[in-house]
């Protein structure tokens, strides 16, 4: 699974697919259009089947029901299984506010305002997930949060979910990348060679 944000439109992300991701069997893309006025919408690429799809783009918050509280989207996908008879989870993914504050506002108080308007979609985010999962589900909440983990505007999620930080503890899953072994680089009487180094992994999902 590759959750993307920031992605234009879903005929970008397929292009994305075909060119970068060739031959690695993401057959399964998801993208819905979302609120941001730049284009920048989040989006899916799986290898597995997928099954519903929710966007909550018009999702609103109690304390400012005159516009949709997602400056984005809040995607909802569910993962099947490859013979489509069971879901496996249901994966949750978001791009929440960022902390810039346009020129000329007043600095402190766009901070405050922005950490106000991710603490609502924080809020909402796990009020749809509480309501739409049962206690014995499985769900992924993924995505760019634009705050660490322990950030005050995130408190929901962790207080309201039964959520586990993926990057605490990361783990490598599938199989090991090979050693490329160390090759000769430019002509000359005495070869030199250099190891390549060996690729890194790491986890971008909080899970509960």
């Amino acid at each position: 699974m590759l959750a993307v944000q920031e992605v234009e439109d879903v005929d970008t992300l397929a292009h994305f697919a075909r060119q970068e991701l060739e031959g690695l069997g993401y057959r399964h893309i998801v993208l819905v259009e979302g609120n941001d006025p730049r284009l920048i919408d989040v989006g899916l690429l799986s290898r597995l089947p997928l099954g519903g799809v929710t966007s909550w783009r018009h999702a609103v918050h109690p304390e400012a029901p005159e516009h949709p509280v997602f400056s984005r989207d809040l995607l909802e996908v569910e993962v099947l299984n490859e013979r489509r008879t069971k879901r496996l989870f249901t994966l949750y993914n978001t791009h929440l506010k960022s902390h810039f504050v346009p020129f000329g506002q007043d600095p402190v108080a766009g901070a405050a305002a922005a950490d106000e308007r991710r603490r609502q979609q924080a809020e909402e985010l796990a009020r749809i997930v509480s309501a739409r999962m049962r206690p014995n589900s499985t769900f992924v909440v993924v995505g760019d949060m634009n705050d660490a983990p322990d950030a005050d505007p995130l408190a929901p999620l962790f207080s309201k979910l039964p959520l586990t930080d993926g990057l605490r503890t990361p783990s490598r899953t599938g199989r090991r990348p090979r050693t490329t072994r160390p090759h000769p680089i430019g002509p000359g009487p005495i070869g030199s060679s250099r190891r390549a180094s060996r690729p890194t992994t790491s986890s971008s999902t909080t899970s509960g």
